[in-house]
C-alpha cells in the first residue's frame, strides 16, 4: 500500500470539485425536470432540446471523472517506491491541473532514477521540487552541492532541507564557511 501524501493544494481543489458537482446536479435536475415537463406538453423540440444538453453535461462530466482519475493516478504514482523507472520517466512535466505536484513527488520519491532528477533540477523556479531534491537520499552529491550553491530567494529553505538529507546527517557531503556543500575528501 502506497503511504499517502499530503497535497498543498488538495483542499483546493476538492473545494472546486464540490462546486462543479453542485452546479452540474442543478444543471441535470433542470434539464431532467424540462425535458420530462416538454414531453408531457408533447413538444418534441424542447424535449429534444433538454435531452441534448442533459447529455452533453453528462458526457463532459464522464471526461472529467477519467481526467480526474488519471490526475490522482499519477500524483499517486509520482509519489510510489514501486513505480517503475520508465513510468517515473513518463510523469516528469506532467499536466496534474495542481501546479507541479507530480514532479515535487518525484523529486523525492527515492526510486526515482538520477536522469529524471536531473531533469527535476534543471527546471526553473519550482521552489517545491527543489525542496524535494535537497530531502532526497539518491539525488545525485553534485545536484545537491548544487542547490547549496544557488542564489535565490528561497536559498535558506533549501538550505534546511539539505541539512534533513542523509548525505549530510552521515557527513558523507559537509557545509563550508558559505554554507555550500562539499564532498568529504574533496575540500
Amino acid at each position: 500500500m502506497t503511504k499517502g501524501v499530503v497535497d498543498a493544494q488538495g483542499g483546493i481543489h476538492e473545494l472546486f470539485a464540490l462546486v462543479i458537482s453542485i452546479i452540474i446536479f442543478i444543471i441535470l435536475g433542470f434539464t431532467t425536470y424540462k425535458c420530462l415537463s416538454s414531453s408531457l406538453e408533447k413538444n418534441k423540440m424542447k424535449v429534444s432540446t433538454y435531452g441534448l444538453i442533459s447529455l452533453f453535461v453528462i458526457s463532459t462530466t464522464v471526461f472529467f471523472i477519467i481526467d480526474s482519475f488519471l490526475r490522482e493516478k499519477a500524483l499517486a504514482q509520482s509519489a510510489d517506491p514501486a513505480t517503475s523507472h520508465e513510468r517515473l520517466r513518463q510523469l516528469v512535466g506532467y499536466e496534474s491541473g495542481i501546479g507541479y505536484e507530480v514532479d515535487n513527488r518525484l523529486a523525492g520519491n527515492p526510486s526515482t532514477p538520477d536522469d529524471v532528477l536531473v531533469v527535476l533540477y534543471e527546471k526553473q523556479n519550482q521552489i517545491g521540487t527543489d525542496m524535494n531534491l535537497a530531502r532526497n537520499s539518491k539525488t545525485p552529491n553534485y545536484i545537491l552541492v548544487a542547490l547549496s550553491s544557488r542564489e535565490n530567494d528561497w536559498r535558506n529553505l533549501i538550505l534546511e532541507e539539505l541539512k534533513r538529507n542523509p548525505k549530510v546527517k552521515n557527513r558523507e557531503l559537509i557545509f563550508d564557511e558559505n554554507m555550500v556543500l562539499k564532498e568529504v575528501g574533496h575540500q
